[in-house]
């Protein structure tokens, strides 16, 4: 597709007529070299080995106006006829392309999730968005913070893709990042940060920090529109350097996180998913005040859900036991 960044494979459909054509059309393929491989659990949509020799391909059959060939076409005009949505299509696969060396299950999933819903936009639907309501309020983010008297957040920028590289460690990099980073990964990550925040989202990428200093501390993320989520619900992702932890300041963090969502947005409530495995992710979620809704074991992604309101009559009352934080 003109202008979209993509991986040097091209995606190629043999469209039949009807299904009594697919046998016959598997028998002439593997008769020109192609090995079937089944539906690979998409229904209605064969699949077959790259043929060596030939530029990297992904090829198969489909009967013509099923679903799996709707699906390729009507994907395929959309982006053609919404370069914006095309661009934002090309912005998540290049943040996902770390996994594709290190977790490619991952990788698929976030690029479906994309998928499904460009698909869903393709055919009309409405697919509830929270969007900062002034799209302009960040045009000049630079100067844009949030402060406690202890803690600071504030727009990520390319200036701090050293300090990031610097105190990522394998924590960081398992929990948050997907995957070790490169110089080359962090910079397309602040790239994206920067043109997100100018459009007003739906993703503020924060840098922590301590209050009077600018050396960021860790990330946080503000996610306005996560796949599967419903209406009103955004996600906070965050995590701390090394050096930082065990100070109280990711709880501190969050609580800013949710003071933006207050001011800045129109989200009812905040999630925090955890990983069983990251106990101090879940730790933070519920100093923050935010209560567990749904078991990993119960949750479509293996993660425990924590769930906080965003409040809109006043402050929240910090509870005695984490005053300290």
């Amino acid at each position: 597709m003109p202008g979209l960044d993509a991986k040097p494979v091209i995606d190629l459909d043999v469209v039949v007529p009807a299904a009594s054509h697919v046998a016959p059309a598997i028998a002439a393929l593997a008769d020109a070299g192609w090995v079937h491989e089944g539906n690979l659990g998409i229904a209605g949509r064969e699949a077959f080995e790259m043929l060596p020799g030939l530029p990297l391909h992904h090829l198969y059959l489909v009967v013509e106006g099923s679903q799996p060939h709707r699906n390729h076409v009507d994907f395929r005009d959309f982006l053609r006829s919404h370069p914006a949505e095309a661009q934002r299509y090309a912005a998540v696969k290049r943040e996902l392309s770390p996994l594709l060396d290190t977790d490619r299950q991952s990788y698929t999933e976030g690029k479906n999730a994309i998928v499904e819903e460009l698909l869903a936009l393709a055919r009309g639907a409405s697919i509830p968005a929270l969007r900062v309501p002034n799209r302009g309020t960040f045009a000049n983010h630079e100067t844009f913070s949030l402060g406690d008297g202890t803690v600071v957040l504030r727009p990520l920028t390319m200036d701090d893709a050293a300090a990031h590289l610097a105190g990522e460690d394998s924590e960081f990099s398992t929990w948050l990042s997907g995957g070790v980073s490169t110089e080359e990964t962090v910079r397309r990550h602040m790239e994206r940060s920067q043109v997100l925040w100018r459009d007003g989202g739906p993703i503020f990428a924060f840098a922590i920090c301590h209050e009077g200093s600018n050396t960021p501390l860790g990330t946080l993320d503000v996610q306005l529109e996560q796949p599967g989520f419903a209406p009103g619900q955004a996600n906070l992702a965050y995590g701390l350097y090394p050096a930082a932890r065990g100070h109280g300041l990711a709880t501190r963090a969050v609580d800013l996180a949710m003071e933006f969502l207050r001011r800045h947005t129109d989200a009812t409530s905040a999630l925090i998913r955890a990983l069983p495995g990251n106990p101090r992710s879940a730790t933070v979620a519920l100093r923050a005040g935010f209560t567990l809704v749904c078991a990993a074991g119960d949750s479509p992604d293996g993660h425990a859900w924590h769930q906080r309101e965003v409040e809109r009559d006043g402050p929240r009352q910090v509870p005695a036991q984490v005053s300290g934080r």
